[in-house]
């Protein structure tokens, strides 16, 4: 078969398909655990740089879920769908960097000091300000800080900001040994800070917030901040990035490496609001969507330092990513204390690390973003045309499968392989050349890093990489061989892609072919009932206008 004719064949296919008026809008695939080894017999370890083969991935659910946070990161979407973060990666927020506080009822004049939160985008600290002047009718001020120096950061996925869904904030409880018997907080004393790091004074928040929880409820976020820059300060971390739908920044010194840019008074009238006021929530869902799908460049994290308690090192949490969605899986009452200790030790180990400067030097965000580019795309391409075929249209199905295939392998396939072979000696030249494909394929991005000297870290995101690689590329060579040569059944085909699609969990399958309109914003919007995230398209007047749940 000649390459163009078969291109030909398959653009007209998948015109047909596309418009097909019978079709579902997309094909979105359900967010489950494929079961595999037990907690107590694993499978093998993503983290073992001296694995040469890869297992099937039924049997391994973790180097999925590593893939996934690796690429994950600082983007809003993936957050949305894993938001019991799992990962903690050390980082720096560049100079220049401009960040706003806002704050009710203290005015300009009065300067923030000591630990407090900053945020990257401007609506969100609007939203403080205003929050305590609707109240209490305070003044409310906008504060805008410019970064003098880089500052260290470290970085906890998920939505580890989030207040109001459980099991979020988990790994930093545990990790800080904050635990439910502990409430209420008593108020901590100053913390002297220590090492080289920043020598915060004590929460200054003007008064108006408590380190004490709730009785008898969650502790105060003040806490959390509290602790973690008393741990931080050893290693020079100046603050903590988290989410709450906007990113945030813990700052453990709020004048440390920053200067004011400027402090206004942002009081509106209560009796008469401006219009401008009066549209700052649609404002905020706006700044929510910059960083949906786009990481937030603001923020440079280092992966090869990246801690994740997916491998199955952290033994009491094997079984739970095995068993449960993520959206359920949970740490507190699950996590064990040698298991915590394990995450206390590689967390500092990495820090020291990349302080240090030691790593290889490879791109791992760029590897994982050409990746994903690849194969996202092609994959879901692949699966809507199986799963819509019609009677008498297998022909034409097993056209687009063959082109779509082989642009995924096109630089690793031989032109003889694009031929059906017609005796046995071509079929042994094609066994041969087919291997000769998926082996190349299979460690395209990372078969030159083989005599790289690599962190821990490092090691288990290069296995994870190319394990999914792997299953990648075998599921391409099989689906191009079927194609080409006439064998092989649609149905099984798409059983095949299906399960894989399943245990790859990649967030960007989760779409809504919707675009919201021009005067409509996206967001992400937690249903908190341990299920996946509602898109929403806002209107200009804060009203939800149309909505959909993958």
């Amino acid at each position: 078969m000649l390459l163009p004719t078969l291109l030909s064949l398959a653009s007209l296919t998948y015109s047909f398909l596309v418009l097909a008026p019978s079709a579902r809008a997309s094909w979105i695939p359900n967010e489950q655990t494929v079961l595999g080894a037990t907690a107590d017999e694993p499978a093998e370890h993503v983290g073992n740089s001296q694995r040469t083969s890869f297992p099937t991935f039924q049997t391994d659910p973790y180097s999925s879920r590593v893939f996934n946070s690796m690429w994950g990161l600082l983007r809003n979407h993936h957050q949305a769908y894993h938001p019991q973060g799992r990962s903690v990666v050390p980082g720096i927020v560049p100079r220049g960097t401009l960040l706003y506080h806002g704050r009710s009822a203290a005015g300009p004049d009065r300067r923030p000091e000591g630990t407090d939160w900053f945020a990257f985008d401007a609506e969100l600290s609007y939203g403080f300000a205003r929050m305590g002047r609707d109240v209490d009718g305070g003044a409310g001020a906008m504060w805008t800080y410019r970064v003098t120096e880089d500052l260290k950061i470290v970085y906890w996925d998920g939505w580890s900001a989030l207040k109001w869904r459980e099991g979020v904030l988990e790994l930093q409880d545990r990790f800080l040994g904050i635990n439910d018997s502990e409430r209420p907080w008593p108020r901590p004393p100053n913390w002297p800070g220590g090492g080289g790091g920043p020598k915060p004074g004590p929460p200054s928040l003007l008064g108006r917030r408590k380190v004490t929880g709730t009785p008898g409820g969650p502790p105060s976020d003040v806490l959390r901040a509290v602790k973690l820059c008393e741990w931080g300060a050893e290693f020079g971390i100046d603050g903590y990035v988290r989410e709450e739908e906007i990113f945030e920044l813990i700052m453990c010194d709020m004048n440390r490496k920053t200067e004011v840019v400027s402090a206004v008074n942002i009081t509106a009238p209560v009796s008469q609001p401006p219009v401008a006021v009066s549209q700052m929530s649609y404002a905020f869902t706006l700044a929510e969507s910059w960083h949906i799908t786009v990481a937030d460049t603001r923020i440079r994290l280092a992966p090869a330092h990246a801690v994740s308690t997916y491998d199955p090192k952290y033994t009491s949490l094997a079984r739970d990513v095995r068993d449960q969605s993520v959206f359920k899986q949970r740490i507190v009452g699950i996590m064990s204390e040698p298991d915590v200790e394990e995450l206390r030790s590689e967390l500092r180990d990495a820090v020291e690390r990349w302080n240090e400067g030691t790593a290889s030097g490879v791109d791992w965000s760029s590897l994982h973003d050409a990746a994903t580019d690849r194969f996202a795309s092609r994959f879901l391409q692949l699966r809507t045309a199986l799963e819509r075929r019609e009677p008498g249209n297998d022909a034409a199905i097993r056209n687009f499968v063959a082109a779509t295939t082989y642009g995924v392998l096109m630089t690793f396939t031989d032109a003889r392989l694009l031929a059906a072979p017609v005796d046995e000696a071509s079929k042994q030249l094609h066994r041969r050349l087919l291997a000769d494909t998926n082996g190349l394929c299979s460690k395209a991005f990372t078969g030159g890093l083989d005599g790289l000297v690599l962190s821990e870290q490092e090691q288990r995101i290069k296995s994870a990489f190319e394990t999914v690689m792997s299953h990648a590329c075998q599921l391409s060579v099989d689906l191009f061989a079927g194609a080409v040569d006439g064998s092989g059944s649609l149905a099984d085909w798409e059983e095949r892609i299906t399960g894989l699609m399943e245990w790859m969990a990649w967030p960007v399958w989760h779409r809504w072919e919707r675009q919201c309109a021009w005067d409509e914003v996206r967001k992400m919007h937690d249903l908190q009932d341990d299920g996946p995230p509602r898109l929403e398209c806002i209107g200009t007047d804060g009203k939800v206008r149309d909505y959909f749940v993958s």
